[in-house]
């Protein structure tokens, strides 16, 4: 904490004023990140014309890449220090994505996107996230593994493309 306040110019008593806590500070900053690469997204795929093909690699490219930008050890710490929450105490994002994805397919049903609603979208990309989740928690897998990172991919197409 101490190094962190320094760089930033808070004091220790604002640091724990804004956030608590260091789990809590790394909680936020960890939120931050996930709605930037939301955002992020949002403003790449609307100015594409995508197919279900490459929206599913786009897609996945960037939620796994968004995970796999926290290192595994930082990202275990974090999640460690809330051992009764559930993967969507973590994650709030799946939701935001699932409004993003359903307005791009919503304008661009000609190119061969199934049809379903927005919350079924955000409830696969609930499951897909608690996949991810999943893997970096046990500490007996492999994160980021190319193999889960193709077989969501797959199940992400299997359910966009009509």
């Amino acid at each position: 904490v101490e190094n962190l306040v320094a760089k930033a110019g808070y004091s220790r008593a604002t640091f724990f004023r804004l956030f608590g806590s260091f789990s809590k500070f790394q909680l936020s900053a960890y939120r931050f990140l996930a709605r930037m690469a939301v955002e992020e997204y949002e403003a790449v795929i609307s100015e594409m014309t995508l197919n279900p093909h490459q929206l599913s690699e786009v897609t996945l490219s960037v939620v796994y890449s968004s995970h796999a930008a926290i290192p595994n050890p930082v990202f275990q710490s974090m999640v460690s220090r809330f051992p009764n929450e559930p993967a969507s105490f973590f994650h709030s994002e799946p939701e935001n994505l699932a409004k993003v994805i359903h307005a791009y397919v919503q304008k661009h049903k000609h190119l061969g996107y199934a049809h379903f609603t927005e919350k079924e979208l955000a409830h696969v990309l609930q499951v897909l996230d608690h996949d991810i989740f999943s893997q970096r928690t046990n500490p007996e897998a492999k994160f980021p593994c190319r193999d889960q990172a193709k077989r969501l991919r797959k199940m992400f197409l299997g359910f966009i493309k009509a």
